[in-house]
């Protein structure tokens, strides 16, 4: 009804229904093209207000621009290569194995290359040393069973490399070694620590003290030494109290 009315309004300039029906009668309709823009400009006004938000929120989500699909995460970096793989399957030496109560070596092949005669043996390293335990402590040997020296045994075991270096004992004195098997600092004195922090406590003169399940070194002359062992400071006693 309120359409039809607008119509009349807007054709006819106002009218009542008999005054619609009279026009109608004689013909009195407008042309086609104003009443088109008539039209184009009434409907808007003439929408309901409840329509008017709707076809607003339409158009406002027309225009929203949909997210795009997220991108798929990129494939993960293959992990690194571990030490083993890296080297490769094959050994570094003769492979340990157990007969009885002691240990041997033998190749690839499976031929004995060192008859079991250790109470302990590791594998050879990348360095061609193997650590082993026979009758007189702990000792290095090459791949033909030669001792090249015999490390400082600590807790049963033999001492390990700190900054590089670990320590072994020849005549009781100690001295230094590298990673290649390769003595640094010959040994010449009577306790030598670990190094850290680039430098060791040595001592010469000094005497174990027991203490508890391990050991001190009390009295003496005590220095700190570098890696090249060269003298950096005199040292009025050890300022660690472990070996």
């Amino acid at each position: 009804m309120r359409l039809a009315g607008l119509l009349c309004l807007v054709l006819l300039g106002g009218c009542s229904g008999t005054q619609h029906d009279r026009a109608l009668g004689q013909g009195s309709v407008p042309s086609a093209a104003p009443v088109a823009r008539a039209l184009a400009q009434a409907l808007p006004a003439a929408s309901s207000p409840a329509a008017g938000p709707a076809v607003a929120d339409s158009a406002a989500a027309a225009q929203v621009a949909v997210p795009a699909a997220p991108a798929s995460a990129p494939a993960a970096a293959p992990s690194p290569p571990t030490a083993a793989a890296a080297a490769g399957s094959e050994p570094a030496g003769p492979e340990p194995f157990e007969q009885g109560d002691l240990w041997g070596y033998r190749g690839a092949d499976g031929k004995v290359v060192l008859s079991p005669r250790f109470a302990m043996a590791e594998p050879f390293g990348p360095n061609g040393l193997a650590a082993v335990a026979d009758d007189k402590g702990w000792a290095y040997i090459n791949a033909k069973g030669q001792v090249l020296f015999r490390p400082l045994a600590i807790d049963n075991a033999p001492d390990e490399l700190s900054e590089g270096l670990a320590r072994f004992v020849e005549n009781g004195k100690i001295g230094y070694f590298d990673e290649k098997g390769k003595v640094v600092i010959r040994a010449q004195y009577d306790f030598g620590s670990p190094f850290q922090d680039g430098r060791a406590e040595v001592c010469n003169g000094c005497v174990k003290e027991q203490d508890g399940e391990h050991y001190k070194m009390v009295g003496g002359a005590w220095s700190a030494i570098d890696r090249q062992g060269r003298v950096i400071e005199k040292l009025k006693g050890p300022s660690r109290s472990r070996p």
